[in-house]
């Protein structure tokens, strides 16, 4: 683990590939500013999801020989994978499942990360990533907390509720101060670079104003379960989908479905076996068989949901999940919930 006080020469010419040229593992980047009460930025912890080591290149250029408005610390999780261009390296846990405790090279990198934040009394923490489908900008939070709303609107209207997995990054900072996570676009998307700089700046700028603004959005999506499939099963997508010699053949608009609500009889795709796939809620229990049907081989909706990063990356969905389903909660209940 690396600590420094200065951005390192060449940072801001770096591309995400040449990145190890410049820093070349876990590394914090503590900026002094004129607000000393820091703000945290975690950028990288999925080395493919590069438009948060962008965002900060465009922030802090604009601040190069000038001192910031307010103290940054700057987290720079995976550069290694983000060189190859991979969410983690091989034999590498994901940085995003590792803030919960654990005896690993990166939990370790966790333990030290969140002591040094502790010490340092951050009043505001944010985890930029990339979807790995189609999904509209939004930002996520983990406490039902209206300061955590309040924050996160900021960058979206959409925003999503979340407690599992339990051991991502936000979660953990959530116990500390409030805490948001961006999700832009894919890696690169032209918009979602444009709001992650403006959303920075902005609690950079700001003191505590965004918590004297009001609650905005009617409503709060909320996540209560995630799709797994066999780590081993084959699986394509097609616009008509044909099972050949797949486990699963899901039709090539599979992650276009992402926040929009999945109507009665809609057909995803085709499984050759339902032992395959499983969507467990927060308790534990399987509960796919309450969503949808299997019927000759045709994967259908049966009662109406809202996916999340339903996503056509095989990779991802192997080693985390195939998406997640969500509902909307009308703000009211969410914060009485």
């Amino acid at each position: 683990m690396l600590f420094l006080n200065d951005i390192p020469k060449g940072f801001f010419n770096i591309t995400p590939k040449e990145i190890t040229k410049v820093i070349n593992g876990p590394t914090i980047i503590h900026l002094k500013g004129d607000n000393k009460t820091p703000v945290f930025v975690s950028i990288l912890l999925h080395g493919n999801e590069f438009s948060s080591l962008i965002i900060l290149q465009k922030v802090l250029k604009k601040y190069h020989k000038k001192t910031l408005p307010k103290s940054l610390i700057l987290f720079i999780a995976n550069p290694q994978a983000c060189a190859q261009g991979v969410r983690q390296l091989e034999g590498q846990l994901d940085f995003n499942r590792i803030w919960n405790g654990g005896s690993s090279p990166q939990h370790s990198v966790a333990e030290q990360v969140l002591q040094y934040v502790k010490d340092q009394k951050i009043h505001i923490a944010v985890d930029i990533h990339n979807n790995s489908g189609e999904n509209p900008l939004y930002s996520c939070i983990n406490k039902k907390k209206e300061e955590f709303v309040k924050l996160a609107q900021i960058f979206s209207k959409d925003i999503v509720h979340f407690t599992e997995p339990d051991s991502v990054l936000s979660i953990a900072f959530s116990e500390i101060c409030p805490t948001v996570v961006l999700e832009c676009g894919l890696p690169g998307n032209k918009e979602g670079l444009n709001s992650g700089v403006r959303f920075i700046e902005t609690i950079l700028n700001e003191d505590t104003g965004w918590k004297n603004e009001e609650v905005k959005i009617p409503y709060i999506y909320s996540t209560y379960a995630r799709l797994y499939i066999e780590p081993d099963s084959k699986i394509s997508f097609h616009q008509k989908p044909v099972l050949n010699n797949n486990h699963f053949c899901l039709t090539d608009q599979f992650d276009k479905f992402n926040f929009k609500e999945l109507q009665t009889h809609t057909i995803l795709g085709k499984i050759k076996d339902p032992k395959r796939i499983k969507l467990i809620d927060k308790t534990g229990e399987n509960i796919f068989d309450h969503l949808f049907s299997i019927v000759d081989n045709n994967w259908i909706v049966k009662n109406p949901s809202i996916p999340s990063m339903f996503t056509k990356d095989i990779k991802i969905a192997k080693s985390d999940c195939l998406g997640y389903v969500m509902k909307k909660i009308p703000i009211d209940s969410f914060f009485r919930g």
